[in-house]
């Protein structure tokens, strides 16, 4: 793949994977509010949910900088995998709160 594609579709997840991370405080704030209900902190997704709130923005710092530092060396497709780690946390994520909900709500839409 053209060396210019690859940069401009890593400058690209860079960008759009860091206004969640720039949101997180509002996120982490909120993520307190989960156990609120009873038994909810003995509900493994539930607790699994939190710490992917919680640790995003450290997986975002870690993947940028690991990114610039291979975009740096001209090592594209490395600096690419490194800039699509964040899709795997909102992966991870999305599957964990659709168990979730699946779970909480008996298979009905709306609970």
């Amino acid at each position: 793949m053209n060396p210019t594609v690859l940069k401009i579709i890593i400058w690209c997840e860079l960008i759009i994977f860091c206004i969640p991370a720039m949101a997180w405080p509002l996120f982490a704030f909120a993520s307190l509010f989960v156990f609120d209900s009873p038994s909810s902190e003995n509900n493994s997704n539930l607790v699994g949910l939190v710490w992917i709130v919680l640790g995003y923005p450290f997986l975002y710092v870690f993947s940028a900088i690991k990114t610039l530092k291979h975009l740096s060396l001209s090592n594209y497709r490395k600096s690419l995998v490194y800039a699509s780690l964040p899709i795997l946390a909102f992966a991870i994520f999305t599957l964990l709160s659709w168990r979730f909900f699946e779970m909480k709500c008996q298979g009905i839409f709306f609970c």
